[in-house]
């Protein structure tokens, strides 16, 4: 736990400015693939004000700009949304850098694997990989661009979010619950 100068329970602060709000962005990610800007500056602001407390300001500075970092690559190629650059920020400021890179890391090893899953299951698979497969082969052998076609979900053609989309602010989400009970933070 990040306690600092404190004789505060980092746990009930990491609870309360930044588990319990993750809860409303699991939902909202999971349900409608938006995060609220509210919420998410809850988490950021708090993290900010608990770090500031706890003396360890300049590594929550240090998390919310590496979240920024990783994330703004993803999100400039339509691979994230901005939902998910803000929460990486937010995480970030409350598990520092090296907890915001396990975070990641196993957030996106299980949104992989649960893209896959509903693949399979839906039976789209195999023409996703012939299709991801021959993409990438334009992309990399003849620098094709815009070789893949992405299908959109129904109803949200005017978010561009595609039919096959992981809610990947969920997966940050219980990576943090996870390293949470697990003391690593």
């Amino acid at each position: 736990m990040k306690e600092g100068k404190t004789g505060v329970d980092a746990r009930w602060a990491y609870l309360i400015g930044c588990l319990l709000p993750s809860l409303v962005v699991i939902y909202t990610d999971a349900r409608y693939f938006e995060v609220s800007d509210k919420v998410v500056m809850f988490i950021l602001l708090s993290g900010l004000l608990w770090s500031a407390h706890a003396g360890v300001l300049s590594d929550a500075l240090l998390g919310a700009g590496l979240g920024f970092i990783l994330l703004i690559g993803p999100c400039l190629m339509n691979l994230a949304g901005g939902g998910d650059l803000k929460y990486a920020a937010a995480l970030g400021v409350w598990f520092g850098p090296a907890g915001l890179v396990r975070i990641l890391f196993w957030a996106a090893i299980l949104g992989a694997a649960w893209g896959i899953l509903l693949k399979l299951r839906r039976g789209r698979f195999r023409a996703w990989l012939v299709t991801f497969l021959t993409g990438l082969w334009l992309r990399v052998a003849y620098n094709v661009r815009g070789s893949v076609l992405v299908p959109v979900v129904a109803g949200t053609q005017s978010k561009n979010i595609p039919a096959e989309a992981v809610p990947f602010c969920v997966f940050m989400a219980l990576m943090a619950w996870i390293i949470f009970w697990c003391g690593g933070v």
